[in-house]
């Protein structure tokens, strides 16, 4: 299986509006990349927790 950006010079980001911008973030922290995001509702917990495994 392919990984996120095994398609060479192909850059990724998320983006997110409300309840969209928290898996944005999620995405984005998860992948390494970039996100713009806006009125995200907060994320800080859910990356926190114990079973949040970042990539």
């Amino acid at each position: 299986m392919k990984q996120l950006g095994d398609e060479g010079d192909i850059k990724y980001s998320f983006t997110g509006h409300s309840l969209g911008a928290a898996p944005g973030k999620i995405s984005a922290i998860y992948y390494n990349t970039k996100a713009r995001l806006f009125d995200n509702p907060g994320t800080k917990r859910i990356i926190d927790s114990e079973g949040y495994a970042k990539g």
